[in-house]
């Protein structure tokens, strides 16, 4: 009889086992939060004005962006803002959800980590204002902790589908969202460069249809050129702005060529290049008209004027 009843004991411990074990590894449903905890994400991003990133870390000065729609642009601090790095900051907020809340030893040592380094996200739109804090990411790297203004708890948050952290799209310096497109048109359907009196490049479209075209590179193809007018030409840095001193000392030096690009509006733009005696690999940029200073690689170069003239 006794080992009955045992035998009975352990099928029902067994059973309970397995019962566990199955809506541990196998239920599909999904932990319910409160939306007044966890209701990060803003799905209609066209309508936000405006982003505000500080960054706040115990001991330091404050960092901090701010981010403006005029019209169909974004600008940073007053500068136009880089088109890629707004889209991907924009994916985030539209797509951001939570994915657990951590247990209570872990929440513990969250808040710890948000009170000593954080990052504030202010977004305005025509409905209101949102704030949440982004702190970092959790040690296996997919996801990152982030609270609301308003809630009580951390949580881990993350882009179903995005493997990794989210935080650097929140980046609070300036200078990861400034546009390094070395002229503000969108697009240009007219490009020359010179080399004193002789013409080395010129192409000019009407609705994406080419009407004139002479290029001394010989090795030049057509669809990437035709892709530079239509995307533009990024420096790798802007060097430094509004510092006529220095632009005067590279102006002393010869000019290696001119670029002057024009959009369908007559926009004109002009940029003067110089040699770079740091690095064979680049050139200076300089607009003639605030005297910025852009970095550019000779490679992004070599559609329009090719390697032998580039010396690459």
């Amino acid at each position: 009889m006794k080992t009955e009843v045992r035998n009975t004991l352990i099928l029902v411990v067994i059973t309970f086992i397995i019962i566990g074990l199955y809506f541990l590894l196998y239920t599909d449903e999904k932990p319910v939060f409160d939306p007044k905890e966890t209701d990060f994400a803003v799905e209609n991003t066209e309508q936000i004005r405006k982003i505000t990133i500080t960054q706040k870390i115990q001991g330091e000065k404050d960092k901090q962006v701010v981010l403006t729609k005029k019209g169909n642009k974004w600008f940073v601090n007053g500068r136009l803002a880089n088109k890629f790095r707004i889209e991907e900051l924009l994916n985030a907020i539209k797509n951001i959800r939570v994915r657990e809340r951590p247990k209570e030893i872990a929440e513990k040592n969250f808040l710890k980590f948000l009170k000593e380094a954080h990052l504030i996200v202010r977004i305005e739109n025509a409905n209101g204002t949102k704030e949440y804090y982004v702190g970092p990411s959790t040690p296996d790297g997919t996801g990152t902790i982030a609270m609301l203004k308003s809630a009580e708890h951390p949580y881990i948050v993350h882009i179903p589908g995005f493997a990794g952290t989210i935080a650097p799209r929140y980046s609070p310096n300036e200078k990861d969202w400034i546009d390094l497109k070395i002229y503000p048109q969108d697009s240009v359907d007219k490009m020359t460069i010179v080399a004193g009196n002789d013409t080395l490049f010129y192409i000019e479209t009407e609705d994406d249809v080419v009407k004139k075209y002479y290029n001394t590179n010989k090795t030049a193809k057509l669809p990437e050129v035709l892709n530079i007018l239509k995307t533009g030409i990024y420096a790798e840095n802007e060097i430094l702005r509004e510092k006529k001193e220095v632009a005067d000392s590279l102006k002393r030096q010869k000019m290696l060529f001119k670029l002057i690009v024009s959009d369908e509006n007559g926009n004109t733009s002009e940029l003067h290049f110089y040699e770079n005696k740091f690095s064979g690999d680049h050139l200076y940029a300089i607009n003639p008209k605030d005297s910025t200073i852009y970095l550019v690689q000779k490679f992004v170069l070599i559609p329009l004027l090719g390697h032998k003239y580039l010396d690459i």
